[in-house]
């Protein structure tokens, strides 16, 4: 699926607004979730979105990150290949399920595409950055919404679980249970992690669902992203690079205007409601 973007400055400036598209239902992101901690064998590599756990695996992360792939973790991850386990870290879990991850073992990125469905390679802080309402409070918590503490991420899968890959505990991708709420269903036999914040991805189309919550409807017009490259001032920039970064502002400003006057116009809201 491909991103519609509005380019919103001319030449080579370098702004862009871009409607985040919808990858799939919360409902069907939870449940994808749920399949890859209960039917298959995970454990948790750094910078690994879903791949085969292979010596092409390992080898190839060794070298982009010799810090975290010590000579232990690497004689364990070793010891793995060919028992059809795949790797993931917190973020790249998510990634990979919105990136359309289906667990082939054939495919090198076990049927993952990279970037794909307008999903942005970013870490886990950066996700939560791209959520609408974000929020510290958990008690109208809906299926599939994001769910982040410092340094870590997960997704919340329904009925008091979260779905997470962490090296605690299994280490690998694994249901636990939301300690941010009270356990209405049994779920003492989990790990517990209380989280942070949680919020809407731009990805995921809900509806209001258990617990209540924020409707699809709701967060349309939100989702919304902006990509900002190379629009920083440096110190010492005057006169001209303040003037272009003011232009930039302003036509920025301006879609944004013009993208909720369409979203009012199609949903037959009229002109100023949005205050």
């Amino acid at each position: 699926m491909e991103v519609n973007s509005k380019n919103v400055l001319s030449g080579q400036d370098n702004i862009q607004l871009v409607a985040a598209q919808k990858v799939m239902s919360a409902e069907e992101f939870a449940e994808k979730c749920i399949a890859v901690a209960s039917n298959y064998n995970t454990v948790y590599m750094s910078g690994v979105f879903g791949w085969p756990v292979t010596q092409y695996t390992i080898d190839r992360k060794l070298r982009a990150n010799p810090s975290w792939y010590t000579a232990e973790r690497v004689d364990y991850f070793t010891k793995l290949i060919g028992e059809d386990y795949f790797g993931f870290d917190c973020v790249c879990f998510v990634k990979a399920i919105l990136w359309g991850w289906d667990g082939n073992p054939e495919n090198i990125y076990g049927g993952a595409k990279y970037e794909s469905n307008g999903v942005p390679d970013i870490d886990e802080g950066q996700m939560l950055n791209v959520c609408v309402d974000v929020s510290e409070n958990f008690e109208n918590i809906v299926v599939g919404q994001y769910l982040w503490t410092p340094g870590h991420c997960g997704i919340y899968v329904g009925k008091g679980l979260a779905a997470e890959c962490t090296t605690r505990w299994k280490n690998g991708v694994q249901l636990t249970a939301l300690a941010n709420i009270p356990d209405q269903w049994g779920n003492s036999g989990y790990p517990a992690r209380k989280w942070t914040k949680c919020g809407f991805l731009p990805y995921v189309s809900y509806t209001t669902g258990e617990g209540g919550g924020s409707s699809d409807s709701d967060l349309s017009v939100l989702n919304l992203q902006y990509i900002y490259i190379n629009q920083a001032l440096q110190r010492g920039d005057r006169g001209i690079e303040v003037q272009k970064l003011q232009l930039r502002i302003a036509r920025l400003s301006q879609a944004l205007e013009d993208e909720v006057k369409a979203h009012s116009w199609k949903n037959g809201v009229p002109d100023g409601s949005f205050g």
